[in-house]
């Protein structure tokens, strides 16, 4: 709920989610993900006459924009239990010293593997849940962010690519 909230998005029915089910395995994620081409084409003299906007990343919207910056400043700003440097720092994906390091670690890399063990091992090291929660939602999201700036970048590349063809 404390995600929901930092969006400023409410929690569908499970009604909802049956619904959305159904449309992913009709249509894929792309119908669903919010991201659209659209736009006029912009005057490019190296381009010519050309109009196929199937190539403009620049013309890629992305409506959940807004949202992770609320979030982002959420888990940087708003008052927590954990300290804002080490909150930055697994946002960021830079390095944490310690217990705390190898777990926002794993976060990162391989959060399946987590397990309760891991937990209440930062707790036996003096961790509260509140902040082990917050290591976890900025390592993840750091995490996140990171990998979508990848793919991203590759978008951009393949476009400028496509143009120069």
């Amino acid at each position: 709920m404390r995600i929901a909230d930092a969006l400023e998005c409410a929690v569908p029915e499970p009604a909802v989610f049956d619904r959305s089910a159904k449309y992913l395995l009709l249509f894929g994620y792309r119908l669903l993900s919010g991201k659209w081409f659209g736009g006029e084409p912009v005057n490019n003299p190296d381009a010519g006459n050309e109009t196929d906007l199937a190539g403009r990343v620049d013309l890629i919207h992305d409506p959940y924009e807004r949202r992770i910056c609320l979030l982002k400043r959420a888990a940087l700003t708003s008052s927590g239990r954990l300290s804002l440097d080490l909150r930055e720092s697994a946002l960021s994906c830079a390095e944490i010293p310690g217990l705390l390091g190898e777990y926002v670690s794993l976060v990162r890399s391989r959060a399946w593997d987590i397990t309760d063990a891991d937990v209440e091992a930062l707790k036996q090291a003096g961790f509260e849940e509140d902040q082990i929660f917050e290591a976890t939602v900025c390592a993840a999201l750091g995490a996140g962010l990171a990998r979508l700036e990848k793919g991203l970048e590759a978008l951009r590349q393949a476009g400028q690519s496509a143009t120069r063809l």
